[in-house]
């Protein structure tokens, strides 16, 4: 009987924290935020909703502890929304950099593709050495779209000069 009492009161956390997220008011991110370490993954999930549309950049520590100990989509929705509230995006973007899973680096390269601050460049040129091909190339395409035709001249010139290429510039 404990048991099944035990699912009943995981289903019903599960469907409030649901309704909560959909049809709640502010001042329910506190039980999204009771919620968001819960054992059980449906229950991270929905109070994660919660986070989504009431948090603020006080879940960004929340949202980081999702991002290392989860997997799969929530990890990389965690992570958007990290950078979202993110008031520091280069703490965030770097923090985030550090973790070194490639869909958060992913992540990480498209908010910076869209943030017009010099200090999105520099992130990005920082990952054009990147051992991984596919972050490399995001990232290089990423950082040449923030370059005027003359800078790209100018980094492909000193890119070539230096022989050992981690891209093919033929």
């Amino acid at each position: 009987m404990l048991q099944y009492d035990s699912l009943t009161r995981r289903l019903l956390t599960v469907a409030g924290l649901s309704g909560l997220a959909a049809y709640g008011k502010p001042i329910d991110i506190k039980i999204g935020r009771k919620y968001i370490k819960d054992p059980e993954n449906n229950v991270r999930y929905e109070a994660f909703h919660i986070i989504e549309r009431f948090g603020d950049a006080s879940d960004i520590n929340l949202l980081l502890d999702l991002i290392k100990n989860e997997t799969g989509s929530i990890k990389v929705k965690a992570a958007r929304l990290a950078l979202k509230f993110a008031t520091d995006l280069e703490d965030i973007s770097n923090t985030l950099l550090k973790i070194s899973d490639n869909e958060i680096k992913e992540v990480v390269i498209e908010k910076l593709a869209s943030d017009e601050t010099i200090l999105s460049k520099q992130i990005l040129e920082s990952l054009l050495n990147e051992k991984n091909d596919s972050i490399r190339r995001k990232a290089v395409i990423a950082y040449a779209k923030k370059l005027s035709v003359e800078e790209i001249e100018s980094f492909l010139a000193e890119y070539q000069s230096k022989g050992d290429y981690l891209l093919d510039t033929r």
